[in-house]
């Protein structure tokens, strides 16, 4: 089945920092049944990346996910609220969309995101390959994401192919 992100190793955790205010921001979005996941990205003037906080909160109601996700990012402004395009499939009970929601009640700038799994992979795979270089800019997470680091170290191929792929990195 084999490790999907072999390139990844302790040279990528590093210790957090305070990411600078300019630096832009991304926070990605996945809401599910298995839980709402959300992970931050800093990116650094010389091109590297930072994945720098994470969030996945397991049966809590929309609202306590939101907040939670907002106390997440308060420090400074998020440039790009990627979703999974699942968000814009509409709730039996209240015929509205898990976008609509987040942004008209939750005032949350959500955009679909493009949900090319091969693409991400790819995107990430040669981050952490460029960044085995400590020197040159490259893809690097946070020793404060546990989860995510766990993801990383663990998600295989076959999981990949069958649809089954962490949270955090969906």
């Amino acid at each position: 089945a084999g490790s999907v992100f072999q390139e990844f190793g302790e040279m990528h955790v590093i210790s957090p920092f305070g990411v600078p205010a300019s630096w832009p921001r991304i926070i990605g979005l996945d809401p599910g049944l298995q839980g709402f996941a959300a992970v931050l990205e800093a990116r650094s003037p010389d091109g590297s990346r930072y994945f720098a906080r994470e969030y996945l909160g397991a049966n809590i109601d929309l609202g306590g996910n939101v907040r939670a996700i907002q106390a997440l990012t308060a420090d400074a402004p998020i440039d790009a609220w990627p979703i999974d395009p699942a968000a814009a499939g509409r709730d039996i009970r209240t015929k509205l969309t898990l976008l609509h929601e987040l942004r008209t009640i939750y005032g949350l700038p959500v955009v679909q995101a493009n949900n090319a799994v091969d693409v991400g992979l790819s995107r990430m795979k040669a981050g952490f390959a460029s960044a085995r270089d400590p020197k040159a800019p490259g893809l690097r997470v946070f020793a404060s994401c546990p989860g995510l680091i766990a993801d990383l170290r663990s998600t295989t191929w076959e999981q990949v192919r069958k649809g089954h792929k962490p949270h955090r990195l969906d």
